[in-house]
């Protein structure tokens, strides 16, 4: 997903401050190259937002991951 693309989702889910914070460890790590934009709602649509503003990016990528490789697994 393209980088305006990517933050437009977070600001639509008002987390423009969380996707500043980690937009750099975003573009670094490469956490949603390849991924749909409707994986990534669905993520931000599943766990509180608010929670996230406590989180480091390892927690982040973390819950993420987990939730991309349960998804994959029940469309299996």
């Amino acid at each position: 997903m393209h980088t305006e693309q990517l933050q437009d989702v977070f600001d639509y889910y008002g987390l423009q401050p969380l996707y500043h914070k980690f937009e750099h460890s975003f573009k670094a790590m490469g956490l949603f190259q390849s991924i749909p934009r409707h994986m990534i709602e669905d993520f931000l649509d599943t766990y509180s937002c608010e929670t996230f503003d406590t989180f480091s990016f390892e927690e982040f990528c973390f819950l993420f991951l987990d939730f991309k490789h349960c998804v994959q697994d029940d469309s299996s």
